[in-house]
Order: structure tokens, then C-alpha cells, then sequence
């Protein structure tokens, strides 16, 4: 039986591997856990700032009162509210309203964070 010690772990092949193919192996197992743990960190929820996520779910509250959106939108918005604003939310769009009004929603929460950035900046004062 072939073992390999690194920090402590010892790592055994089957001797019916031989040498040569206990190392690719290991080094095989090793690249799997190696992409295995990328795509997970890869695939962790990025999400607002808990101010940023207020004002989003505000404007996706004012965009369903304003527009006869679908379905689909709908609850993608409400998917958006339950993982607390992950910014890798799909938002479904059957509709030409769906479309639009989500537009204005994207357009409002960007003009928001514009403007929550810097008060002053032309457009962000009241008139």
C-alpha cells in the first residue's frame, strides 16, 4: 500500500494501482474537491446592503401597485423579498408590462442608490 502524509493526513491507494496511478488518483480527487469547493463559494448569495435591500423591496412594492404585472414577475419579486435581496434572482418576464415595469423598478433602485450616494448631484435635490 502506497501513503502519502500531508499535513497530517494520510492519503492510502490500493496497491493493485501501482505508483503511477495512485498519483493520478489522488491528484484527480484533489482537483474534484478543489472545483467542487470553487463552485460553491462561486454560487454563495450576494445580497444588498440591509438600506439597499429596504429601498429595492419599496420600489418592487410601488412597481406591483403600479403595473398589472404576471405572475411569474410577481413571484420572482417575492423571491427577491424572501432570500433577502440576493442580487442573483432570476426575475421572470412573460409580458411586455413585465418587461416595463421592471425597467422602472431597475431604473428607480439605481436612480436611489445614485442618489443615496450623493444628495447633491443634479436630479437627486428636490425641485
Amino acid at each position: 500500500m502506497i501513503s502519502i502524509r500531508a499535513d497530517c493526513l494520510p492519503l492510502r491507494c490500493s496497491p493493485f494501482l501501482g505508483r503511477g496511478n495512485c498519483v493520478a488518483t489522488l491528484t484527480a480527487t484533489a482537483l474534484v474537491a478543489a472545483l467542487t469547493l470553487a463552485t460553491h463559494t462561486a454560487s454563495a448569495q450576494v445580497k444588498f446592503a440591509p438600506d439597499q435591500c429596504a429601498a429595492a423591496l419599496r420600489i418592487a412594492d410601488e412597481i406591483k401597485e403600479l403595473y398589472d404585472i404576471s405572475p411569474h414577475l410577481a413571484a420572482s419579486f417575492e423571491e427577491f423579498r424572501r432570500s433577502r435581496c440576493d442580487v442573483e434572482t432570476r426575475f421572470g418576464r412573460d409580458t411586455e408590462i413585465d418587461v416595463t415595469a421592471f425597467l422602472e423598478f431597475r431604473m428607480k433602485f439605481e436612480m436611489w442608490r445614485t442618489c443615496n450616494d450623493n444628495p447633491i448631484r443634479p436630479g437627486c435635490l428636490p425641485q
